[in-house]
């Protein structure tokens, strides 16, 4: 879902930037435009919104990735030990 809103914020900062009716009048003036607000609120590293959330995605892929996606907690057949993590107790 996060990466949908980094999407979509992409997409209407590009619109609000350079306007699709406007796109023949367009020149190297609103291309410098666009790469100078690009890279001061929608890139990775700026202080905006776009950047935290870019950051927040990135750290929720690694997470993801460097952990394995078993469950934590189990029990045993009898229910009388439960592991966590590795480390059994019983009940």
């Amino acid at each position: 879902m996060l990466a949908g809103v980094v999407y979509w914020i992409r997409v209407l900062a590009i619109e609000v930037i350079l306007p699709w009716d406007q796109r023949q009048e367009q020149n190297d003036e609103d291309d410098k435009l666009f790469r100078q607000v690009r890279e001061g609120y929608l890139a990775d590293g700026t202080y905006g919104v776009s950047g935290k959330m870019i950051n927040l995605l990135a750290y929720g892929k690694s997470i993801a990735f460097s952990h394995n996606n078993a469950g934590s907690v189990s029990w045993s057949l009898d229910r009388t030990v439960m592991s966590y993590r590795g480390h059994s107790r019983s009940y």
